[in-house]
């Protein structure tokens, strides 16, 4: 029966990764020039819309992925998240479906997402509709990241730049405290672990596990604009930038340190 299960959960976790590439090519090819054509002169409505659309489908796969035993998503103080406004969320990335998980439970997330996937024909037209903003490296992307910060958003980070290899010593690029620093923002931790290595960069998605994989998703410190300003503004740039960087590794390391420890004991 185990193993049936484990089969089981397999099949679907591969069908999953069908469901975002298909979900994301229909949205792409259909909703999204029909939400253009009403509200291309209101591009925050339009981007709200798009983004509202993208957490309904991928809940969606979540909760089918709950009911048929595939995997589970349990998540903590998240209300806390999703009353931040004008601030950077960042979090580890241990697998291949973290986006996948927090869109689906903070609606009106923004992101940056990776060039090649920005310039990708297939999701171009829904990642330009849901406001997202491409990693390319410019001063006019630091411009636009600073105006979505001031209208309101949230705007979501993987520091480590790549899924996680070794979550218990995670290397943070130091982007998100160049960020901060030069908008004054301020930045939100969030926590994912899990109790089995699922969807990792060195697994496939076809992996048959021995236990149901149960993600855990934490709202962790919130860091304010003025608490970094004051600590790290007055320093030179490049060693502020440093340090930050350094207390936001090690308060995300504290706290997967916590999560792995109390799935050893079970």
């Amino acid at each position: 029966m185990s193993l049936v299960c484990s089969l089981w959960r397999a099949f679907y976790t591969a069908s999953c990764f069908a469901y975002v590439y298909v979900g994301g090519a229909i949205l792409s090819l259909f909703y999204c020039p029909f939400l253009f054509l009403f509200f291309r002169e209101d591009k925050q409505k339009l981007a709200r819309l798009t983004r509202l659309a993208i957490s309904k489908c991928f809940g969606l796969m979540l909760k089918v992925a709950r009911l048929v035993g595939a995997f589970d998503v349990n998540v903590i103080d998240i209300e806390n998240v999703r009353n931040d406004k004008s601030c950077v969320l960042i979090a580890n990335h241990p697998s291949f479906i973290d986006y996948v998980m927090l869109a689906s439970i903070i609606p009106d997330l923004n992101c940056i997402v990776k060039k090649e996937m920005a310039n990708n024909l297939m999701f171009r037209v829904l990642i330009i509709c849901a406001g997202y903003i491409s990693n390319e490296d410019s001063d006019d992307k630091l411009d636009e990241i600073k105006n979505r910060l001031t209208s309101g958003d949230k705007i979501l980070i993987f520091p480590e730049g790549t899924r996680t290899v070794d979550d218990t010593n995670i290397k943070l690029k130091r982007g998100v405290a160049h960020l901060a620093l030069r908008a004054h923002c301020g930045v939100r931790v969030l926590c994912i672990s899990c109790n089995e290595k699922f969807l990792t960069k060195n697994n496939h998605c076809f992996d048959i596990y021995p236990k149901k994989p149960v993600f855990t998703i934490v709202a962790k410190q919130f860091i304010s604009s003025d608490y970094i300003m004051s600590n790290y503004g007055n320093e030179q740039y490049s060693l502020g930038a440093r340090h930050l960087t350094k207390e936001l590794r090690s308060i995300m390391q504290i706290n997967l340190d916590e999560a792995n420890k109390q799935y050893e004991s079970n």
